[in-house]
């Protein structure tokens, strides 16, 4: 009996072995590659949906992580208002120390040619060059890094033009001593140009801009951030805007610019979204 027995294991065995050299790991990667498509390369070029789709996702992502934090915009803009009315004085007098002076007329050049050439003069066209290498390459990082550029700028500059219709300060050059406006908050002036002082809407959408490049791509945070900083002095230099106009305004394109970043895979610094309760 117990030969019989341990013929009828061994045919048992020789029955299975065959079917031994397929794995549960071999099964499940042939049923995934006969159910799952095929996987597209990276050079193919994504399809029109695809892309509108991408860009629907970096807005509404981007909003939903800016709408918790607008707090931060408004708080910043009531103590630059507050810092407006008290001491405008001190304001002033900061202004003429961060100055160069003009001299033979080289910094107000060199100011003209770096205002000139930002806010969305440069803001846009390299949003869309990104955008277009990323359409090219087939990435979707890079497309996004565009979009979250693009859209953290126009975010920027929407948020300051409303401050600035409404508040209604008026530019350095249009105030004392130049003439004989003085400085402080007058209320909507939608349509003249030399009462939209604060905030700064070069410095904002510049900073926006740099913020939103370096935090998907922090290799470029040190020139992004000479960037702000510059386009803020020439702001100024040019006696555009005030040290409070331009301090608002890099708060206000650091917060546009870090939530819109947020939505770029692998970004350096991703602010979370609000949680529904």
């Amino acid at each position: 009996m117990g030969k019989l027995k341990l013929g009828l294991q061994l045919a048992d065995k020789a029955v299975r072995a065959p079917s031994q050299s397929l794995t549960p790991r071999a099964v499940d990667v042939s049923v995934a590659q006969v159910n799952s498509p095929t996987r597209e390369p990276k050079s193919a070029r994504p399809t029109g949906k695809r892309l509108v789709k991408e860009a629907v996702q970096v807005l509404c992502g981007g909003w939903k992580r800016l709408w918790p934090r607008l707090w931060i915009i408004l708080a910043a803009a009531g103590v630059g208002m507050l810092l407006v009315l008290i001491a405008s004085d001190a304001d002033n007098s900061l202004l003429n120390r961060l100055r160069f002076a003009d001299g033979d007329g080289t910094p107000k050049r060199v100011a003209a040619f770096i205002s000139d050439h930002a806010d969305l003069m440069l803001a846009v066209p390299l949003s869309l060059l990104i955008w277009g290498a990323g359409v090219l390459s087939g990435r979707v990082r890079w497309r996004k890094v565009g979009l979250a550029c693009l859209m953290a700028t126009l975010m920027a500059g929407l948020v300051v033009n409303v401050f600035r219709a409404t508040t209604g300060r008026p530019r350095p050059r249009a105030a004392q001593p130049y003439t004989e406006v003085k400085d402080g908050l007058y209320g909507p002036h939608p349509f003249a140009s030399k009462f939209q002082s604060f905030p700064s809407g070069h410095t904002a959408t510049s900073t926006a801009t740099a913020v939103a490049i370096a935090a998907a791509v922090p290799i470029a945070t040190i020139p992004c951030a000479v960037y702000a900083i510059v386009v803020g002095w020439s702001r100024m230099q040019l006696l555009m805007h005030h040290p409070t106009d331009v301090t608002v305004s890099l708060v206000i394109g650091l917060v546009c610019g870090l939530c819109f970043a947020s939505t770029v895979p692998r970004a350096a610094i991703r602010l979370r979204r609000r949680k529904k309760k």
